[in-house]
């Protein structure tokens, strides 16, 4: 798999889950880097989905992060 920095401007929700569930990120507290793995996105030309990651997305939004290490798969 292949792992690289996305910047969290240029993703985009799932279109099946658009947002973050609200009782995980209350439960996951602040961001931590030691307890997330790797976000999933799908690469599409220029767009980034994101696949599996809201609530992390979601909490390194809110705690001022630009970027965070994502497994990037071609859309199929």
């Amino acid at each position: 798999m292949h792992v690289r920095d996305v910047e969290l401007s240029k993703l985009r929700p799932s279109p099946t889950r658009d947002f973050a569930d609200p009782l995980k990120l209350s439960r996951h507290g602040p961001f931590d880097w030691n307890k997330y793995t790797p976000i999933v996105v799908e690469e599409d030309g220029p767009l980034l989905t994101i696949q599996d990651g809201m609530t992390r997305v979601e909490n390194a939004r809110r705690t001022g992060i630009e970027k965070l290490p994502a497994y990037v798969f071609p859309k199929r």
